[in-house]
């Protein structure tokens, strides 16, 4: 992922073309994603969790009309799988589970437009996966946390002074830690059979810049 981020700011750079734009452009971001990998060895994301809808805004600095950096925040309600909720309602718990995650981002466009067009995403940073449970007033959380990176790539649309579009990105992540909740007490651990997961995902993207 540094050598990723490293080549979109190098081909910037030798670009003659590219002009200043020294603009922030601020992104909103919505869509639907599907688990893959593991948890941890042997738990699989899909025997927990079916479906996450992704709620992302970022922000980035456009140093040229074609390279951005800046920094995202992302919270995404999940939905558990019917075997996992079938057991939530077996033990008649309440359970609920959602992932959020921040950190920073390069995007470089496929032309000097700044009011559309492709563009390819990277981003590196930090994830947390949520599951709580609860009867009446007792209740139990984990989290499950640790470092992402992913990729992305759309094409924009102009429409009444924003930009507009779809787009599409793959992350991928290793959970390091894991922290529990219960009864006023809480304990950490780090996880040593540590595995790949991630997301595949479709979403729509809403800009402005600034």
């Amino acid at each position: 992922m540094r050598k990723l981020l490293c080549l979109l700011a190098l081909s910037v750079l030798v670009v003659p073309s590219a002009r200043a734009d020294q603009s922030i452009a601020i992104n909103f971001r919505g869509g639907a994603a599907k688990p893959w990998g593991d948890m941890v060895k042997g738990a699989h994301m899909s025997d927990n969790l079916s479906w996450g809808f992704p709620l992302q805004g970022d922000l980035a600095f456009r140093f040229t009309k074609q390279l951005g950096v800046g920094a995202y925040v992302r919270y995404a309600p999940l939905n558990l799988s019917d075997s996992a909720q079938n057991a939530c309602n077996a033990h008649g718990r309440s359970c609920s589970t959602s992932d959020i995650g921040f950190g920073g981002l390069v995007e470089y466009r496929f032309g000097e437009r700044l009011d559309g067009g492709g563009w390819l995403g990277a981003s590196v940073g930090y994830e947390m996966l949520r599951f709580q449970g609860g009867t009446g007033s007792q209740s139990s959380t984990s989290t499950a946390s640790g470092f992402e990176a992913g990729l992305q790539a759309g094409y924009d649309f102009t429409l009444a002074g924003i930009t507009i579009g779809p787009f599409v990105h793959c992350d991928v992540g290793q959970f390091g830690k894991v922290k529990y909740e219960a009864g006023g007490q809480t304990t950490t651990s780090n996880i040593t059979d540590k595995a790949m997961h991630g997301w595949f995902g479709i979403g729509v993207r809403l800009g402005i810049l600034i």
